[in-house]
């Protein structure tokens, strides 16, 4: 609960500098499941006054391929909230496609399983391009986790993703140093 408190209230700051600024906070299932945690949820959003749709949630594909009616509540709550809910870790689970039927996701992040050896494995680079195109024809966005090098991004470039992710782009540092490297104009 500290961490997704202060994820927001970090995260409002940057959006002043730039609104369309994003926050993501990973979840652990249990934390969800929690009988309070929805309504901590709720009240956390209001309490630092945050635009809500510029935070995302992540849970790993095998929360997310849960069915109980119990957890889809849980997920339906969480996007009547406003915020939006992303499949971390895509395609490292025992039922990948048949998630993606009844996902609750906004965006679908591909692991980065599948960045590792792109050059060389024709199978990697179809299991992308595939996963973005069936995505988008169901209106779910894409996100590539793992570019590490320059070489890696040009493969990945023009396979239509909407977001791409990895040590190529930054790795993480501190609050005031994130700031000086990207919220400066």
């Amino acid at each position: 609960k500290w961490v997704f408190e202060q994820a927001l209230r970090q995260g409002k700051k940057w959006m002043l500098k730039n609104p369309d600024f994003v926050v993501s906070v990973n979840l652990s299932y249990l934390q969800v499941v929690e009988h309070d945690f929805l309504n901590f949820m709720r009240e956390t959003l209001k309490r630092v006054q945050i635009n809500v749709y510029n935070v995302v949630v992540e849970l790993t594909e095998s929360y997310l391929v849960q069915s109980s009616t119990t957890v889809q509540q849980i997920f339906d709550e969480i996007r009547k909230m406003g915020v939006r809910i992303a499949m971390d870790d895509f395609g490292t689970g025992y039922s990948s496609l048949g998630v993606l039927k009844h996902t609750p996701a906004d965006i679908v992040k591909i692991d980065k399983t599948f960045m590792k050896g792109i050059k060389g494995s024709s199978f990697d680079a179809t299991f992308i391009r595939f996963i973005v195109a069936l995505c988008h024809d169901v209106g779910i966005k894409v996100c590539l986790e793992g570019v590490e090098t320059d070489d890696e991004y040009q493969t990945v470039e023009p396979m239509a993703l909407d977001y791409i992710q990895g040590f190529f782009f930054g790795r993480p540092v501190p609050a005031t140093q994130f700031e000086a490297l990207f919220l400066q104009k």
